[in-house]
């Protein structure tokens, strides 16, 4: 992440995870942050009292903005938690952890399917403009993806079944997910597409 240094140039380093999530626990109400960097790759942030100071992590960070969709004509626009609450029903039949995602006009079906246990869909009525496809994901990651959005609507953008899926907090553009699709099995290809 680059931050500006007090001379106007830049830095940039990757910060763990763990570090991460230890500054947001401990500087939740906190006031304002001053972060620095050491020669060593050392990380520091004092918010008032409280100094932290973490190694930065070799390496560069991976060119993300790559997988990150160009515009595309398919867009669906879907209620938040009728999505979360379609994913949820579906997946106990999902014994591998895919789901497939088939995007139409009236909106989009959700549907997994196991051998043991059968097949599960659900439609879910959406605005859908764009090309009828059907794409792959593992549920937990996009349950995830879908439960950091704070609208009551999310937005789906995906070029094609094998692109990047870009889900999108339309009251907060910046709060944006990417999400790649994963390969199906032969019971889910067949049902659609």
């Amino acid at each position: 992440c680059p931050v500006p240094k007090a001379d106007g140039q830049t830095w940039t380093g990757i910060i763990p995870r763990n570090a991460l999530k230890h500054i947001q626990q401990r500087l939740s109400c906190a006031g304002t942050a001053m972060i620095g960097l050491t020669n060593n790759r050392l990380f520091q942030i004092s918010v008032g009292s409280l100094v932290m100071t973490a190694r930065l992590l070799d390496g560069t960070y991976p060119n993300w903005k790559s997988l990150a969709p160009k515009k595309t004509a398919n867009a669906l626009t879907v209620s938040t938690e009728g999505l979360k609450q379609a994913i949820g029903r579906v997946s106990l039949v999902a014994t591998d952890g895919l789901l497939s995602l088939s995007y139409h006009e009236d909106g989009v079906t959700v549907a997994a399917t196991s051998p043991e246990l059968g097949e599960a869909s659900e439609d879910l009525a959406g605005a859908y403009v764009g090309d009828p496809f059907m794409s792959g994901f593992q549920i937990a990651y996009l349950l995830e993806s879908i439960s950091a959005m704070e609208s009551d609507v999310v937005v789906l953008q995906q070029a094609g079944k094998l692109d990047a899926l870009s889900i999108v907090d339309p009251a907060l553009s910046t709060n944006r997910t990417f999400l790649m699709p994963a390969r199906l099995g032969a019971a889910l290809n067949s049902s659609g597409d």
